[in-house]
């Protein structure tokens, strides 16, 4: 998984592996985002903001489409200033992005890591 900045939708339409995060200040931009995020095939799409703001962005989103709508965005990992809000984003990203439920490595049963003989052991 490579992590870059898109500016524009274009960018985002070459990505399947891509994750959208939206904070614009404005309401509707962030809609507009949104709507175009939930048309393409981006599995993660993060929220930035207070609760109150993402049910007022999802107030009009199929409820089958809000799976992909991560918000407030992140892990809840005790994360304190910039950077480890970052981490904790990127935590959240990487998770979905490979169908992984965070957890602790110490309580994982099999191995860690895919290998080429095939997925990890159960978690």
């Amino acid at each position: 998984m490579q992590i870059t900045t898109i500016s524009s939708t274009k960018e985002a339409e070459k990505n399947p592996a891509a994750a959208g995060a939206i904070r614009n200040h404005h309401l509707q931009r962030d809609r507009d985002w949104l709507q175009y995020f939930l048309e393409g095939d981006i599995r993660y799409i993060g929220l930035l903001g207070p609760r109150e703001r993402r049910e007022q962005m999802l107030a009009h989103v199929d409820p089958n489409d809000q799976v992909r709508v991560y918000g407030p965005i992140g892990l809840d990992i005790g994360a304190d200033g910039h950077e480890q809000i970052a981490l904790s984003i990127l935590a959240e990203i990487l998770a979905v992005h490979h169908g992984r439920p965070p957890s602790h490595l110490r309580d994982r049963k099999g191995r860690i890591h895919i290998s080429e003989d095939g997925p990890p052991g159960p978690s």
